[in-house]
């Protein structure tokens, strides 16, 4: 496993899968390591797979200055990735949480991206979250499930006081919950660093303004790919993000939630690796309902704005229970460690809900786990989350 040195002498380890043309890989959580991501639906087998852990994941060292966690201060751990792979400009991929860190970096550096790819990312870089209204519309729209009728009364106690996090609710965060889903779901507890993730989205982490207009100014092609049955982000609040990039394209994958690797991998990997050749790729079809067929469309920037009528199940983050919404913690008497009640409106307190799952196939229910979002109390799923107060939220 190569390990490398971040500028302030933190070893990092980044874990190496494929062959092909390099493609750098963030995880989500936020803070959560890296095996999550598996190999990218087989991605490995097109590319080989740089995967990085973050500082203080997975088998990356604990950096002395827990300050560092934050977002905008891991941007100079990324730069350091690519110096190390001695890469001129690189292919970026980031999910969830780490799309704002992909952001940022792309705005510091845009000399230095030759591709990116934002997977189910939540844009809070750009001032942009879910709302707690977003995340209960798409997960009515779950009706149909199984697990339906048992999940929803918990998945509205959660929303309402995050302390209320019952484990019932996982099946709204994949697309499928099957034998894949259940075990990527099951590992999420020992792969995030709760305490990282309060600090990911800290005071001073982002800027929007900033990041908008020095993302304005990027030339390098990107690709925004949105799952149908996700609630954070819904897919016309990532259409909006890929609205903040010259030369974006936007994508929105079919019978998918917050991890769309694992719901359809060919879908996932054919279109990401179209991109990534810049081979031809189909071109958008308006939103439809649910399981409608979408795919790649001219950049956004030049595409007429298209009334938000994507009538597909969105998912909330549930296991990032009070994370997820950005909620503080607090420690009671004794040491035990609570969440506040969430706040009654969705404003920029909500910190932008990591994790957001739907489950609109047939046999898909959503697990939660790999979103970023973290669950209760007991985390799991933890840098799942959002963080910290404020609009520190999740992956």
């Amino acid at each position: 496993m190569p390990t490398f040195a971040a500028p302030d002498g933190t070893r990092l380890a980044l874990h190496v899968r494929g062959e092909g043309p390099p493609l750098v890989v963030l995880p989500g959580g936020p803070m959560r390591a890296s095996a999550y991501l598996g190999d990218l639906g087989r991605l490995a087998d097109r590319r080989r797979l740089h995967l990085l852990d973050l500082r203080g994941t997975g088998d990356s060292e604990v950096p002395a200055d827990p300050a560092t966690y934050r977002c905008d201060r891991l941007v100079d751990d990324v730069e350091a990735l690519r110096r190390h792979l001695g890469l001129e400009r690189m292919d970026l991929l980031a999910h969830s949480a780490a799309g704002s860190l992909a952001m940022l970096y792309a705005a510091r550096h845009p000399e230095r991206v030759a591709r990116l790819v934002l997977v189910t990312a939540i844009p809070w870089a750009l001032g942009c979250r879910p709302t707690a209204e977003d995340r209960l519309a798409a997960a009515r729209l779950r009706r149909g499930e199984p697990w339906f009728a048992d999940a929803f009364p918990a998945f509205e106690a959660w929303l309402r006081d995050p302390a209320e996090y019952d484990p019932v609710i996982s099946p709204f965060f994949h697309g499928r919950w099957d034998a894949a889903a259940i075990a990527h779901d099951a590992a999420a507890d020992e792969q995030c660093n709760d305490a990282a993730a309060e600090v990911y989205g800290s005071d001073g982490a982002y800027d929007p303004p900033a990041t908008r207009a020095a993302l304005a100014r990027c030339a390098a092609p990107v690709l925004v790919l949105a799952g149908a049955l996700d609630g954070g982000p819904r897919p016309d609040l990532a259409r909006r993000a890929a609205e903040a990039f010259p030369g974006a394209r936007f994508v929105v994958q079919p019978g998918a939630a917050h991890y769309p690797w694992l719901d359809d991998p060919e879908w996932f990997t054919e279109r990401v690796d179209a991109f990534l050749t810049g081979a031809a790729v189909p071109r958008t079809l308006r939103p439809g309902p649910p399981g409608a067929r979408q795919t790649l469309g001219p950049p956004a920037a030049r595409r007429p704005r298209v009334p938000q009528v994507l009538e597909v199940p969105l998912m909330c983050s549930v296991r990032g229970t009070a994370r997820s919404l950005g909620w503080p913690r607090t420690t009671e008497p004794g040491g035990a460690r609570t969440w506040p009640r969430a706040p009654s409106s969705s404003s920029g307190s909500w910190a932008g809900t990591s994790r957001s799952w739907t489950s609109a196939t047939p046999t898909g229910s959503p697990a939660a786990a790999a979103w970023g979002m973290s669950r209760s109390p007991s985390s799991r799923g933890s840098s799942r989350c959002a963080t910290a107060a404020g609009p520190r939220a999740l992956p």
